[in-house]
């Protein structure tokens, strides 16, 4: 076979035609094959009627974006993740302070360079005067049937307007730094 200039043409054309298709079609984003874990950030925890003396039943609901992710997976990556738990469960201030019981669902929305994508979450959940945790399985969307694990710490500084709501119009709102945000295997 001889090579014309006619030909090399030819095959040169040819070529970026099919590139340029390639670099036009646009890209896609696959969720994450692996775990995710976050670190960090802001969560607020309302609830109503609202935690007082003697157990009563509470809808509450727990959001806020904790970032500093990584993922197990290195060609998918997660920054950031947004996250809103719904749930109810009895619950007082006092004899002892939380909701040491409590179902719920919630939303995930992982933040990622090309978008993100939003894991649907099931689970329990407990409010103590120290910690939140939530722990329950991803149900729909990305990660879906992986385990899904929250826990937040409670802010010390709040524990004076804590125990004054407690004795008056009682406690409907917290503030919660996230410790630890995992997605992972059953």
């Amino acid at each position: 076979m001889r090579l014309t200039t006619r030909s090399i043409s030819l095959a040169l054309g040819a070529l970026l035609t099919t590139t340029g298709a390639l670099a036009s079609a646009p890209m896609t984003y696959a969720a994450p094959v692996g775990g995710v874990t976050c670190h960090g950030g802001q969560a607020r925890f309302s609830t109503k009627p609202g935690l007082g003396v003697g157990d009563r039943q509470q809808a509450f609901t727990v959001g806020g974006l904790t970032s500093g992710c990584t993922t197990t997976d290195p060609t998918n990556k997660v920054t950031a993740a947004n996250i809103q738990w719904t749930g109810t469960g009895k619950g007082s201030c006092l004899p002892g302070f939380g909701i040491p019981n409590s179902e719920g669902t919630g939303l995930v929305r992982w933040s990622t360079p090309e978008g993100g994508v939003t894991s649907k979450v099931r689970g329990v959940g407990r409010l103590t005067s120290t910690n939140a945790v939530f722990e329950g399985a991803v149900t729909g969307g990305a990660h879906s049937g992986k385990r899904f694990s929250a826990t937040a710490a409670t802010n010390p500084a709040e524990i004076a307007t804590v125990l004054l709501g407690c004795l008056t119009s009682g406690v409907t709102e917290l503030s919660l730094t996230w410790d630890t945000v995992t997605v992972a295997e059953g």
